[in-house]
């Protein structure tokens, strides 16, 4: 659940996922890479 809350906030401040590995590391977890996308305008904080 962690990851997921994770991508979550990324994902809000504006960052896109571009790849995403398979789950061939050491924590056995996928890898994403994200590249930043600015928005216009400022974030909305969600509870």
């Amino acid at each position: 659940m962690e990851i997921a809350r994770a991508r979550r906030l990324y994902e809000r401040h504006g960052f896109v996922a571009v790849e995403e590995t398979d789950d061939d590391n050491v924590e056995r977890a996928p890898d994403v890479r994200y590249t930043w996308r600015p928005t216009a305008g400022p974030v909305e904080e969600r509870p």
